[in-house]
């Protein structure tokens, strides 16, 4: 029994913490002693009578040194390869899913997931060894050029011109090209569209609901997707009201694979899909603040 009520006082002590608005009070003490000790001290002219913290600059054959520390020789992250290949595959998982977002980009050697075995490997040995281009054995060759002056290049891009030409039916040269087919394609108009892409973080692509696939810009999803992989798109599909039912929920089945898809009817009366389409805006800003902190973090 005197154990029990030890153990009861014991577990019931403990120890008195400070409230937190003390705490606050503390920091924000600390923080306006830090803001006030940065800033130089000037007399009434402005001239600097005490510089700041680091604001000196060092005086001529002065010779400043790093701190000898091993730190700066050792390995920063270390991962082992079986570790290594299950990142990279649920990496790519992750990165095939369209509702995923990797909130640490800084830490996470994301460089791994490049497919080098896609790329094209020039095997120079095969065709000169190294014993033929370095060293006393090495031999003098002349550069292997498909033409040895300018008219040669002149005549060989002629005679493509001509058996390009040639190859084109008639019909095709002389079939009229309708006007509407030039509209928004001239330079100012793309890059306006670009400059739009640059300057925002999230993409809405609004699609025809009658019509997803012919309103849709291919050329713009993968523009962001190989240059800039941190956007985001969204595919919009308006004027659902005029399609079945049954049919926006089958394009919203296929097109949601690819990325987060939202059905909208734009109207001042009777809209639909506005509040899921701010939801998922509000959801990007939770991402992006969770992104902005473990960026500072890093």
């Amino acid at each position: 029994t005197i154990t029990m009520a030890k153990m009861k006082l014991s577990s019931l002590t403990h120890k008195v913490s400070k409230n937190d608005h003390d705490k606050k009070v503390e920091k924000v003490k600390k923080f306006k002693k830090m803001m006030r000790d940065s800033r130089p001290k000037r007399d009434s002219k402005g001239n600097i009578l005490k510089a700041a913290e680091f604001q000196t600059k060092s005086k001529s054959g002065e010779i400043s040194r790093i701190e000898p520390n091993r730190k700066w020789f050792g390995n920063t992250r270390v991962i082992n390869q079986a570790h290594l290949q299950n990142f990279i595959s649920e990496a790519n998982t992750a990165k095939k899913d369209p509702y995923k977002v990797i909130l640490k980009p800084g830490k996470l050697p994301l460089s791994l997931l490049l497919d080098y075995k896609k790329k094209k490997v020039v095997n120079i040995l095969q065709h000169e060894s190294f014993q033929d281009t370095f060293g006393q054995k090495s031999l003098r060759k002349r550069p292997k050029l498909a033409f040895k002056s300018f008219e040669e290049i002149i005549s060989d891009s002629t005679k493509r011109v001509n058996n390009y030409q040639e190859t084109i039916p008639e019909e095709e040269k002389m079939m009229p090209r309708d006007m509407c087919f030039k509209y928004g394609q001239s330079k100012r108009i793309w890059s306006e569209l670009h400059k739009v892409v640059d300057s925002s973080d999230v993409i809405f692509q609004v699609l025809d609901s009658r019509n997803p696939e012919g309103t849709r810009s291919r050329y713009i999803e993968k523009y962001v997707r190989e240059h800039k992989p941190h956007k985001h798109v969204v595919l919009v599909l308006n004027k659902c009201d005029l399609v079945p039912t049954s049919v926006i929920k089958q394009w919203i089945y296929i097109l949601s694979r690819e990325y987060p898809t939202v059905a909208f009817k734009a109207g001042t009366q009777r809209s639909f899909g506005k509040s899921s389409l701010f939801q998922l805006l509000r959801q990007f800003s939770k991402v992006f603040f969770l992104l902005l902190q473990k960026l500072a973090s890093c």
